[in-house]
């Protein structure tokens, strides 16, 4: 045989194996047998796969993925589908995965410890079999990777010494079978590879003395994942020359590690290691559509592509539930619009954004001086809310004005039901309750504020701001910054929301448009209401701030997000369109 190997691996259920007599005559005293055992190995490395596999099997019609199904495999009657057909052709209804059964595990164990010992041993070239068959090597060249397929199964691997490392590492995520991996590598690789046809021509019983079990200790093929991995995360840091932004990346890929990026989140994401970073970086600018790929669910098999969710994108931005009634029509809209408007196409993204915009806002907050003493000529401050059947986040709002250090500030509170009156009547800080039950089939709830204005004394004018019961100060101080401003009954003071998928704040400060401004981030002085601005749509909120941004000429803008919304798992009102 021309091609030399420093090692064979027959993975076998026992240690009697049929296997190609040539083969062995030539490698007896360079073969190992890896035993596959017949029960799962539940370790570090399989828990979420196996915890994958559970779920399938107790998969029932309530708690089947319809939409997630749907939009991937474009089927109607999903759950009978998948029951009578889908199943049997491994369609996955949870995520990304394609193993389907624990004996795909098992042969990743025994390649995995294969590479391991090949590693540890600094072999340049090792021979896998799988299954019994004639591997003629005379066929191979050394220094290319070697596929040997029988009845269109893949059945063995010649690899090369360059190629242990990458195999270990992305086999050990156990997201896809062990051809699939193989094949993706070498073509995002560009390895040079060969496929063979090989045929059943075994003879049997022949005993090795040189068996092993797979080891359940699954502690070195962890490290030596992490030791593949290091460098490569060092080498995407070091094209980071902002200090700030290195401590801004590290922050979230410690909270979200690539291990958990590849395994838990495949449903979401198909991300390198490089290109996991470059994401983490570009994340507070919204910018990593230029670098990855957004794709539907139903396309698979794509390397660094961010998948878009229906289900998740209508839960995020529930306005859409009722227009978008089809997953094309939903994806186009994405396409179109939620990417210039910034909306977050899947659950794993809006974690990352979460995190990202909690570092950022911590950092910026704590860059606000604190409170030295109060001054007896702060400026009057009038806290405008409506409040309709929200008790715990109007809850959450209260407590957030209550922490204010300030003194000087005055609560005004709207309801429009008996229910909410009852939860209001419970705050005895509210300087005046305002009951408009009556007026509840008269005006948009956005015209509310406009009866609330009512309440603010002529002789004891103010700065004003609204916020709603799902809103909320970021800070305990942000009022007390806020009152340096506050010297001329001409400003607009105006700065960023926080909000769980993005900060809203104009792009463009001379021409805020809709969805850039809340209504919780500017204050403006009593003196100049005029009642009537507040429109009697959803986006009546922002008729009235184009009028008094437009009466107003000294804008003061401030890039801290002194206020946010108390909601986490949506965002209310209306988006992109």
């Amino acid at each position: 045989m021309s091609c030399v190997v420093d090692r064979v691996y027959l993975l076998t259920k026992g240690s009697e194996i049929t296997v190609d007599p040539a083969l062995i005559d030539t490698y007896s005293d360079r073969t190992t047998v890896i035993t596959l055992c017949d029960f799962a190995i539940e370790n570090a490395l399989t828990k979420e796969i196996l915890s994958h596999l559970d779920k399938i099997e107790a998969l029932t019609e309530q708690s089947f993925d319809n939409e997630y199904y749907q939009e991937k495999y474009h089927v109607d009657n999903c759950w009978q589908h998948w029951y009578q057909i889908g199943k049997a052709r491994h369609y996955n209804p949870i995520d990304r995965r394609t193993i389907t059964n624990v004996d795909q595990t098992l042969i990743i164990l025994a390649v995995l410890q294969s590479l391991m010992d090949a590693i540890t041993h600094k072999y340049k070239r090792i021979l896998i079999l799988i299954d019994p068959c004639h591997v003629d090597l005379s066929r191979c060249h050394a220094h290319k990777l070697a596929v040997f397929q029988c009845n269109q199964q893949q059945v063995g691997y010649l690899l090369p010494g360059r190629v242990f490392r990458e195999l270990l590492t992305e086999l050990s995520y156990f997201i896809n079978t062990l051809p699939e991996v193989v094949d993706a590598c070498i073509i995002s690789n560009k390895w040079e590879s060969h496929y063979y046809e090989v045929a059943q021509h075994t003879v049997e019983c022949f005993s090795l003395s040189d068996t092993i079990d797979i080891d359940e200790d699954c502690t070195k093929i962890l490290k030596a994942r992490d030791s593949y991995l290091a460098p490569i995360f060092r080498k995407a840091m070091k094209g980071i020359d902002n200090d700030e932004q290195v401590q801004f990346v590290k922050h979230i890929t410690k909270q979200y590690p690539y291990s958990k990026i590849r395994s838990l989140w495949n449903r979401y994401f198909n991300l390198n290691p490089n290109n996991y970073v470059q994401l983490c970086l570009l994340l507070p600018k919204f910018t990593y559509f230029t670098l990855l790929k957004i794709k539907a669910a139903s396309d698979t098999g794509l390397d660094d592509t961010v998948y878009f969710d229906r289900a998740f994108y209508l839960q995020l931005y529930p306005c859409y539930k009722d227009i978008f009634k089809q997953p094309e029509e939903t994806y186009q809209h994405f396409i179109r619009h939620g990417i210039g408007e910034r909306l977050l196409p899947n659950l794993a993204l809006f974690k990352l954004t979460v995190c990202s915009q909690e570092y950022q806002t911590q950092q910026s907050l704590a860059k606000v001086p604190k409170i030295l003493k109060d001054i007896p000529t702060d400026p009057l401050i009038y806290i405008l809310t409506r409040t309709c059947n929200r008790e715990k986040l109007f809850g959450q709002c209260v407590n957030s004005v209550l922490s204010q250090k300030y003194p000087k500030m005055r609560h005004i509170v709207s309801y429009d039901n008996k229910e909410t009156a009852s939860y209001v009547a419970h705050y005895q800080h509210i300087y005046k309750v305002v009951d408009l039950i009556a007026q509840k089939s008269k005006l948009h709830p956005n015209q509310y504020i406009d009866c609330l204005y009512d309440y603010i004394p002529k002789n004891e004018p103010g700065w004003v701001l609204v916020i709603d019961d799902d809103d909320k100060f970021m800070t305990d101080v942000a009022i007390h910054y806020l009152k340096s401003y506050l010297t001329d009954p001409k400003k607009l003071i105006i700065w960023m929301l926080h909000r769980p998928d993005k900060y809203i704040y104009p792009r463009n400060k001379d021409l805020p448009v809709v969805g850039e401004i809340g209504t919780c981030c500017y204050l403006y002085h009593s003196s100049v209401i005029q009642k009537g601005h507040w429109g009697l749509t959803g986006i009546g909120d922002f008729t009235f701030f184009r009028w008094i941004f437009g009466r107003l000429k000294e804008r003061i803008y401030i890039d801290i997000p002194f206020t946010g919304v108390n909601y986490q798992e949506q965002v209310s009102g209306w988006c992109a369109m």
